[in-house]
């Protein structure tokens, strides 16, 4: 009997332990290695506000192919958070599932603002690269350097501290 009272007991806890599991946007701007830090689906799955915005990006006239796969977080590496000037950006890189040589996204998430900004890249005939939210100069080369691997290069050093610093030349 006292088994029984203990496992109801427990299972009328795990509500209260899986509320305190929702990942937000604000896991990936304060995670301090790559491990920690969330995937995009994980950050949809347990913050309002970023899935908002990730639906009103998606809205966009280009991505009308891509809207489908991106709005549920695609396939995605860890979250990376980036500081350009006064701002910390939660940077997020996707692809579209099954095609990601082919078709992919960097996002940069703007928690302040709460605004996505976005560059796509298609590999296939030929690399095209569209910017996507009007991001500043400073943004798009963040974006850039991110999906040319300049800036995902200073993950790979060792004792690399989050979050990463971008400065633009």
């Amino acid at each position: 009997m006292k088994k029984a009272l203990i496992i109801i007991s427990l299972l009328a806890l795990a509500p209260l332990a899986h509320a305190k599991d929702k990942v937000t946007v604000q896991d990936t701007l304060h995670c301090k290695a790559t491990s920690e830090c969330p995937y995009i689906f994980d950050v949809l799955e347990g913050d309002k506000t970023f899935k908002k915005a990730l639906q009103d990006f998606a809205k966009q006239p280009q991505i009308k192919k891509d809207r489908v796969w991106l709005v549920g977080g695609g396939t995605a590496t860890p979250s990376t958070p980036v500081v350009l000037g006064k701002t910390t950006y939660a940077v997020f890189g996707t692809c579209e599932p099954h095609n990601c040589g082919s078709n992919h996204y960097v996002l940069a998430y703007d928690a302040k603002a709460k605004k996505i900004y976005g560059l796509n890249t298609k590999d296939t005939p030929s690399k095209k690269q569209v910017l996507i939210g009007k991001p500043s100069a400073e943004v798009a080369a963040l974006l850039k350097s991110y999906e040319e691997g300049d800036l995902l290069s200073q993950l790979n050093k060792p004792n690399v501290k989050l979050p990463l610093v971008f400065k633009t030349n």
